[in-house]
């Protein structure tokens, strides 16, 4: 992907945080289009073959991406972890298929990330519609004084208090 001027970003996240309706912008979104099997590099481990591919966002603080098209035949499996391994999420397997063929993966810390894909790719789709960029923390305890969502109305309860205790089975 590529640098971001985070000199504007920041410009025009101080402007945009004041308006409470708006979302809070914490990554840029890139509408990319890539099937996977074609740029992964493929190797095999003796038994399986194994497919990798890097992508590589600067100066992010975290990455997440959605597949536009995805589909895991039985017996694939697909991680997406951080440079460093620390981070790891999947095994995604064929019980991850959606009907309606999109799959977000979530943040993952750092500047890059590793997608791995080991099985059969007969009938495996695996297409990157979308990676955002993310150059705002929100890995770690949210601030409340800063962004749209600001405190919430005194009518606002919390599903995990006492006075929302009517609420437990809409919360799951």
């Amino acid at each position: 992907m590529p640098s971001l001027d985070l000199e504007t970003l920041r410009s025009e996240d101080e402007v945009n945080d004041q308006i409470k309706e708006s979302p809070y912008r914490f990554g840029l979104d890139h509408q990319v289009s890539f099937n996977y099997f074609e740029k992964a590099m493929e190797t095999s481990d003796g038994k399986n073959n194994i497919y990798q591919m890097a992508i590589s966002c600067p100066e992010a603080l975290s990455v997440s991406l959605v597949f536009d098209e995805f589909y895991i035949p039985k017996g694939g499996s697909l991680f997406v972890y951080s440079e460093d391994r620390s981070e790891l999420k999947g095994a995604f397997t064929h019980r991850s298929n959606k009907d309606s063929g999109i799959f977000p993966v979530g943040l993952i810390k750092g500047q890059k990330i590793i997608l791995e894909y080991n099985g059969p790719i007969e009938g495996a789709k695996l297409h990157v519609g979308e990676v955002t960029q993310g150059y705002r923390n929100v890995l770690t305890k949210w601030d409340p004084s800063r962004g749209p969502f600001g405190e919430g109305d005194p009518c606002h309860l919390n599903v995990n208090c006492e006075e929302a205790s009517g609420w437990q089975d809409q919360k799951r």
